[in-house]
């Protein structure tokens, strides 16, 4: 049971992604609560592509990108790439990034933005340090770097404006 109170408007309250007002339910449903919702199912949708990618062996990797690349139109350009170029970088950034906008929809207030930089932060570390037990795969601090630029970038700059109230609103 979702039951929001909003600290501008006294009395009303939004009871499953409805307006209530002095206990009468309107058919007003509230879109910010269903979307609040909806990118945190996206979120952890996200965080379970973003694990599976970064801590998938390397060869099944490879063997995934060439199988993805035999059905590109530009599957030579693929093919002709050089493996040792540092792509993975701009998949780490990429990933995060992805994190970190999603997490900017899910929690809109500044202390659920700076909650979700340290547990992007630390989901970091930890595939950082989970990494040099995969086969294939190895630390690095330049991949920790694009982490927390992409979840950065992604936490404030795709953030919801704050003219929408959602920091006025505080979960009952």
């Amino acid at each position: 049971m979702m039951l929001l109170r909003l600290s501008l408007h006294g009395g009303v309250t939004i009871h499953n992604g409805y307006v209530c007002c002095c206990g009468l339910m309107a058919n007003y449903p509230v879109p910010g609560i269903l979307s609040y919702a909806l990118f945190r199912h996206l979120f952890l949708l996200a965080l379970l592509v973003t694990l599976v990618a970064l801590l998938t062996p390397a060869d099944s990797v490879l063997a995934f990108k060439i199988w993805v690349a035999s059905w590109l139109p530009w599957a030579a350009l693929v093919e002709s790439a050089d493996p040792s170029a540092h792509t993975d970088k701009i998949v780490h950034f990429g990933l995060f990034l992805m994190l970190g906008f999603l997490a900017a929809r899910s929690w809109p207030s500044t202390a659920g933005r700076w909650r979700a930089l340290l547990g992007l932060l630390l989901l970091g570390c930890l595939t950082e340090w989970l990494q040099q037990f995969v086969p294939g795969r190895g630390t690095s601090a330049f991949d920790l770097a694009a982490d927390v630029a992409g979840a950065s970038l992604g936490l404030w700059w795709f953030h919801p404006e704050s003219s929408t109230g959602a920091s006025d609103m505080n979960v009952v």
